[in-house]
């Protein structure tokens, strides 16, 4: 047995696996895989519940909408101005559920008159 050329044949095989992390890396890191950015629509957050539903958060000039993915398809959630939503503070953690919870509690109250 030629165990020049194992050692040989093994580090082939490494620098190979090697390239292709690196390959995947750079490809991830340039945004190959990214969403496109669009000049008027953002999506804000996004919570996947499972591999076919998520919850996203989509501002469209003023407004700030909730929509359902699934694979069936979008459903519109709720809907919010701008200043009716605000702006939530990043750093405190927990605030994007205390205010949704805020939220909905007044369109309850509304619904209920």
């Amino acid at each position: 047995m030629n165990y020049g050329w194992e050692i040989a044949k093994m580090a082939f095989y490494l620098l190979v696996v090697l390239g292709v992390i690196y390959l995947l890396y750079y490809l991830l890191r340039r945004g190959t895989f990214k969403q496109q950015k669009g000049r008027f629509i953002k999506i804000r957050d996004r919570i996947h519940l499972d591999h076919n539903h998520s919850l996203l958060l989509v501002e469209v000039k003023e407004e700030i909408i909730l929509l359902s993915s699934s694979e069936k398809g979008m459903t519109n959630l709720k809907e919010w101005s701008k200043d009716e939503f605000g702006q939530l503070p990043v750093e405190e953690k927990g605030s994007f559920k205390k205010h949704f919870n805020s939220l909905i509690g007044k369109q309850e109250q509304q619904e209920d008159e």
